[in-house]
């Protein structure tokens, strides 16, 4: 049964799930707007709607709509995208986009630079926890559910043994470890968030904005257990900078980007901050981490998107194709496979004339039958 026709079924219900559902969203973004006006200065307008329909939540630029999902919530109730803070945080972090960037164009919500806009979002959403928490707005909480986004809306998971059964937490989403959040679920499968690139088309989640969101959530958490005793505290130093370096990022749009400005500057003559200070120290380690973290992506970008009959060469924005030269030992290994060709010299024929010169002393290219490749190389 499909979520409309849970609905139509249940007119009461579903009615009583709506006011629930509105009620929630209502209480959720008064604590954002509460932590926006506190941290940024500024009065946010969030527009929203509640529905019935598919799991998911999103930001169209002009509201927010909230789905309520069957088969997704804990205790057999449906699945309200308006119980979990961390949702309703995310999706502000969108409207707050605008914010960070000013006059800037918002970057192409496709691939990497997608996948960016998601982390920010993400990062966005786990700040503003870790200070509504603080301020008592929001129950305490475990670290482990802590770096979980959207650990109310989805079952947890119970495996038996025996008589002896254990319960995994499930969210949509882990901060910490991206791939954990769930798996075999029976509506949503397993998470497909990886530490490593993935090749993906654009129709399928805009080139894997949410799939590898998960690298830059890694590196920001890595940051800050690195920097800091304690995690969670240290969201409200490490978030804020990586805010301000996307509001200052120019395109192209890439994770490897994003790293090198905020080393840059964090090593570069800046009015920081005093929290942007104490990170000041410890840039080699932030460094590094960016470093790892990039290189272990970088393993997994699959074999067919490596041209294997041409390199490509990016010169003056064109791409031009060149074979690959073989090596000499490959060179060698073709010569020993490839079959010999006896020849017979003339008996009359005892001495090889001599070889003529040139009038600077040189051997005679044309003469001599020397092969010669020319190859035409344009260079901008």
């Amino acid at each position: 049964m499909s979520a409309i026709q849970h609905c139509l079924a249940l007119k009461p219900f579903c009615e009583k799930q709506l006011v629930l559902a509105e009620q929630e969203a209502k209480d959720h973004i008064s604590i954002v707007q509460r932590f926006v006006k506190e941290v940024f200065g500024k009065d946010l307008n969030v527009q929203f709607t509640v529905q019935w329909g598919k799991p998911n939540a999103w930001w169209d630029g002009k509201k927010i709509t909230f789905n309520i999902a069957n088969f997704l919530g804990d205790d057999g109730q449906p699945a309200r995208f308006t119980r979990d803070f961390d949702i309703v945080a995310h999706e502000i972090g969108h409207i707050m986009e605008r914010v960070l960037r000013g006059t800037k164009r918002l970057p192409p919500y496709t691939g990497k630079s997608g996948a960016i806009r998601e982390s920010v979002a993400d990062s966005f959403a786990m700040w503003a926890k870790e200070r509504a928490i603080r301020q008592g707005y929001l129950p305490p909480c475990s670290d482990k559910e802590f770096w979980l986004i959207g650990d109310t809306v989805v079952k947890d998971k119970v495996v038996c043994n025996g008589k002896v059964c254990h319960v995994y937490k499930q969210a949509l989403r882990s901060f910490t470890n991206p791939g954990t959040a769930f798996e075999k679920h029976p509506v949503l499968g397993s998470d497909r968030q990886k530490l490593q690139y993935q090749y993906l088309p654009l129709e399928e989640d805009n080139g894997g904005v949410h799939h590898e969101a998960g690298i830059l959530n890694r590196i920001i958490y890595e940051i800050c257990e690195t920097t800091g005793t304690n995690p969670r505290s240290q969201l409200g130093t490490v978030v804020p900078l990586v805010l301000k370096i996307y509001g200052l990022l120019d395109a192209p749009y890439t994770f490897g980007r994003l790293g090198k400005t905020m080393v840059n500057y964090l090593r570069g003559n800046y009015a920081l901050t005093l929290g942007e200070r104490t990170l000041v120290q410890k840039v080699a380690i932030i460094e590094d981490i960016w470093n790892k973290q990039l290189k272990h992506a970088l393993g997994a970008v699959p074999t067919s998107r490596k041209p294997s009959i041409a390199r490509a060469r990016t010169t003056g924005g064109k791409i031009s194709r060149q074979p690959v030269r073989k090596t000499s030992a490959q060179a060698q290994a073709k010569r020993s496979t490839t079959p010999k060709t006896a020849h017979t010299c003339p008996a009359s024929r005892t001495k090889k004339p001599p070889k003529r010169k040139t009038q600077t002393g040189r051997r005679s290219a044309t003469r001599a039958k020397i092969p010669v490749r020319t190859t035409t190389s344009t260079r901008r």
